[in-house]
């Protein structure tokens, strides 16, 4: 989980967990969010390049049956 308002203070150790060509997909509380996008837009920009967004988030995957924690 990396909130989008967190994103500087977890960016760092991300990146050396992680590398650029990690698949991410980011997602929110649903569609009229906007934070999945700003942090795809995030990640993307500090150099990751498989970088999608769930637009209809959690919500969504929930609903769908789909396992959660």
């Amino acid at each position: 989980s990396m909130p989008v308002y967190a994103f500087d203070g977890y960016a760092e150790s991300f990146m050396e967990k992680y590398p650029d060509s990690t698949p991410i997909i980011t997602y929110c509380s649903g569609r009229d969010c906007q934070d999945s996008h700003t942090l795809a837009q995030y990640l993307f920009e500090a150099g990751f390049s498989d970088v999608l967004v769930f637009i209809d988030g959690y919500p969504a995957w929930e609903e769908g049956g789909n396992p959660v924690e």
